[in-house]
């Protein structure tokens, strides 16, 4: 053994106790041995015992490296966790801060508009306010040096979709807040032209319906392309507009013309020429294109109705005034007649009451004859013969004075026949005057005929020139359909017109030749253009012989009478 070297055993016994003291670390425990190993390289025990200890010492060395470097390992990995925890906290703290502030801001913004101390548009202005400042966030995060570039991202798109969520909120309010004031616009315009259709004071805004119209369009066009409405709503609200406008002033006129007819202050033709202006006005709304075809169509049918009610309503008041002067004739021609009979029994009993006298005064004078007479055959006979002569000549007297009664009551009765038959003609006359047509007590609106004759009569004259010979077999069968009586007539005229239901144009073919025959009547007085191609026919009715229908002097009659029986077969006109 080296110990058995006294040199040796020394250092080593010193060697050992400062080992033993922990005075000597394994590393230098293993540099001590190796320099024994060197200072003694003469003495193997030494040598050996020197390699086996270090290599014992490397082994332990070794274990304790490895050990420090775990407890170091272990401290630097707790040291970075920390540190990354430390550094997390911070950026924490700076998301938590921003966040903190944020809704801070938000729920003040909040109250602040409960509370009705901040308006709408202010708070959506402040919507807008935070939107900015988290983009703001976002770009200040190039700053954030101690965040990662994932953790930078993350953060960005965080605020950044905070920014669009606001940016989204602010459009939305600001959009209603549009809509709202659109709305409140609209609402002003509907309360400013339903005044001025109420006061029809337009010329004193120096505006026009049609112009207040065009406004309302253009503002509400404005809102659908600023995306505030869609084409349909657009289209809504126009067209109820434009129905509002009409439908208010229609109503304002209906008002002020009942007010003015209750208090007498317009006659029944100023009613009319009323009426008359709602149709002009419903024309050029229409024409405007404020109101749509179906609202014209029943607002021009409402009026007309009116106006057609009206019409009906003055020419029965003047049928009433007709009537009593028709009554006054009547009871005219019944008073003189009345007088002239009271005066015929008045002369009557008077001639009575003569001839009594006179036959007592010849029974006395008889009386005195028969004293004188020669004989009583002679008596007898001349009394006889002078009492048939008597009898004959009253007689006489009496039947003349009833056929002077009897003309005269003719005369009176014919007379009044023939005012009351003019009075009758100035109740159709009236009828025209109002825009009627007048028979039997029905009524026909004026326009509704001369629409009638002039499409029948454009009908007519292209079927003239396009056919001479059609228009021709036509009269020979007009005439043979004439041959019967007007009855007769009316049966087969109200047989052409159930063709209508079957076949519209072989109405028109018909009416077409229809008028060929009486196209010389004066359709004027109708407002009706008559076509310049005059046409006559001959027929033969029951026993009146063969008559030439021109114009209306040769058509009027049959044809009005034809009319009379259609309408009393129950035809409306």
């Amino acid at each position: 053994m080296g110990r058995d070297n006294l040199k040796f055993k020394k250092e080593y016994d010193i060697f050992s106790y400062q080992v033993k003291s922990g005075q000597v670390s394994t590393a230098e425990q293993i540099s001590w041995w190796n320099d024994a190993a060197k200072r003694y390289a003469y003495d193997m025990d030494v040598v050996r015992e020197a390699g086996i200890a270090v290599y014992e010492l490397n082994k332990k060395l070794a274990a304790q490296t490895q050990k420090a470097n775990a407890k170091a390992q272990k401290q630097a990995e707790q040291a970075r966790k920390q540190a990354e925890r430390e550094r997390k906290e911070r950026i924490k703290a700076h998301d938590e801060e921003i966040a903190r502030k944020e809704d801070a801001d938000k729920r003040w913004n909040e109250y602040q508009l409960a509370s009705g101390q901040m308006s709408e548009k202010e708070f959506a202005g402040n919507l807008k306010a935070r939107a900015d400042r988290y983009r703001a966030y976002a770009e200040d995060l190039v700053h954030l040096k101690e965040a990662t570039k994932e953790e930078r991202l993350e953060l960005e798109n965080k605020y950044i979709a905070k920014a669009e969520e606001l940016e989204t909120e602010h459009a939305k309010r600001i959009q209603a807040l549009r809509k709202e004031a659109a709305e409140i616009r609209n609402m002003g315009s509907l309360e400013y032209v339903t005044e001025r259709a109420y006061q029809d004071d337009w010329r004193q805004f120096g505006d026009t319906p049609q112009a207040a119209f065009e406004r309302f369009s253009a503002n509400n066009r404005a809102d659908m392309e600023a995306g505030l409405i869609d084409e349909q709503e657009y289209a809504k609200r126009v067209e109820t507009f434009g129905q509002k406008m009409y439908r208010d002033r229609i109503t304002a006129s209906n008002i002020w013309l009942k007010q003015e007819q209750l208090n007498n202050r317009i006659t029944a033709d100023e009613y009319v020429d009323g009426l008359e202006r709602m149709l002009e006005y419903t024309r050029e709304y229409y024409a405007a294109g404020m109101i749509g075809a179906e609202e014209y169509a029943q607002g021009v049918l409402d009026i007309e109705e009116q106006i057609f009610a009206k019409r009906k309503e003055q020419h029965r008041q003047y049928l009433a005034e007709i009537k009593e002067r028709k009554d006054a004739v009547d009871e005219s021609a019944r008073t003189e007649i009345e007088a002239l009979e009271k005066q015929y029994e008045r002369k009557r009993s008077a001639k009575e009451d003569e001839q009594l006298e006179e036959e007592l005064s010849e029974l006395r004078a008889q009386e005195r004859l028969y004293k004188n007479a020669q004989t009583r055959e002679g008596k007898e006979r001349l009394e006889d013969i002078r009492a048939e002569i008597g009898d004959i000549t009253e007689r006489l007297e009496d039947n003349a004075a009833k056929a002077q009664l009897e003309s005269r009551k003719d005369q009176i009765l014919a007379s009044a026949e023939a005012e009351k038959g003019y009075l009758e003609a100035l109740s159709e006359q009236k009828a025209q005057e109002l825009g009627l047509i007048y028979a039997n007590g029905t009524y026909l609106a004026m326009q509704d005929v001369q629409t009638a004759f002039s499409e029948a009569a454009q009908v007519q004259s292209t079927f003239a020139k396009e056919s001479t010979d059609k228009m021709r077999t036509y009269q020979t069968g007009l005439g043979n359909m004439l041959l019967s009586a007007n009855q007769a007539v009316a049966d087969a005229v109200l047989e052409q017109f159930s063709i209508f239901s079957q076949s519209l144009s072989a109405m028109r073919a018909q009416i077409a030749a229809d008028l060929t025959a009486i196209n010389g009547m004066q359709m004027g007085q109708y407002g009706a253009k008559t076509v310049d191609n005059r046409t006559s026919t001959s027929i033969t009715i029951n026993d009146y012989g063969t008559k030439r229908i021109s114009g209306i002097s040769g058509a009027q009659e049959l044809y009005g009478a034809a009319i009379s029986a259609l309408m009393a077969k129950g035809v409306k006109w």
